[in-house]
């Protein structure tokens, strides 16, 4: 199956996008691809993303549907197709019992500012079952996943892909984590990886991480200028606070789109934490080896590597 991310390639050893041959603990490797043309600013980015994402879904008669969390990920990825004016779908979870009802109630404001409650789907799921259910813990083990918060949104996937939707995660951000030197390197963390796992395992076509789509996406996040700063040890607090770049990331999503509303930070999962968790312990202890490889380079080679031929 030809699948849509030509951007971001990972595997072990000899082999690409083969995460049944890891044999030892850190030995995952990615790569990126380079870019095409000029780049835009993180906005005309995002704008142009979706309208690729847009065009390769038409090719296979498909039409985008954005996973809207209730976060500022997925807003800033609705927020694309929307300046794209390319047609696009949402859809949301909605757990029995009110278990993610601070996401639904973010995510229906964000719907009814924008006026897509017609465009969207509620999606419900008894989550207390289903993750008890033998297709859930099927699902995580034969992608290899470590999170179990991570598989209702394959199951989800599945769902809108049957349904002729092209499922598109906000996710694969330009992430830069904090070294003991306080220097700042990029980070791919191989947990996150189960979503593109789960693509090629399942023949399922969906954008597995919006944020790294393209190469010049993820020039363009590392181009802005707060990132610019931590990289050159500018932001004091920053360099002394932060473990990695997620609240500069916010920060440069206000800076291009001052009207996302400021919000108390989840995760998604403090509700139902107490079901996942012991699901992780049980599951993973499967694994000969476990897929919580941290892979990190040089972020201003990174940079370099997307404009040339050079590897990161």
């Amino acid at each position: 199956m030809d699948f849509f991310n030509h951007n971001l390639v990972y595997g072990y050893g000899d082999g690409k996008f083969n995460p049944q041959d890891k044999v030892a603990p850190n030995t995952m490797w990615c790569s990126y691809g380079k870019v095409q043309r000029p780049v835009g600013s993180f906005r005309e980015e995002c704008v142009r993303t979706a309208e690729v994402i847009h065009w390769q879904a038409a090719m296979y008669g498909y039409e985008p549907v954005v996973l809207l969390s209730g976060g500022l990920d997925s807003e800033v990825v609705v927020k694309a197709f929307l300046e794209s004016g390319r047609p696009f779908r949402t859809a949301t979870f909605r757990f029995a019992n009110g278990l993610n009802s601070h996401e639904v109630d973010y995510a229906r404001f964000f719907l009814e500012r924008h006026g897509l409650l017609e465009r969207h789907e509620w999606y419900d799921m008894d989550i207390e079952e289903w993750c008890q259910s033998r297709l859930a813990h099927s699902l995580f083990t034969e992608t290899q996943c470590s999170f179990f918060e991570m598989v209702p949104h394959m199951e989800l996937m599945r769902h809108l892909y049957q349904r002729g939707g092209l499922p598109v995660l906000g996710n694969g951000e330009v992430l830069l984590l904090k070294q003991p030197d306080r220097s700042w390197r990029y980070v791919e963390y191989e947990y996150d990886l189960a979503w593109y796992r789960f693509e090629r395992k399942f023949n399922i076509r969906g954008v597995m991480g919006f944020f790294q789509h393209t190469a010049e996406m993820m020039l363009a996040a590392l181009q802005e200028p707060r990132y610019q700063e931590l990289l050159a040890g500018k932001n004091r607090a920053a360099n002394l606070l932060l473990p990695h770049s997620r609240e500069v990331k916010y920060a440069i999503y206000r800076d291009h789109w001052p009207d996302l509303v400021r919000r108390k930070k989840f995760d998604g999962g403090e509700k139902v934490r107490h079901l996942f968790k012991p699901l992780d312990r049980k599951l993973t202890a499967q694994y000969a080896v476990p897929y919580t490889d941290i892979w990190t380079c040089d972020a201003d080679k990174l940079q370099v590597s997307l404009q040339s031929s050079i590897s990161p």
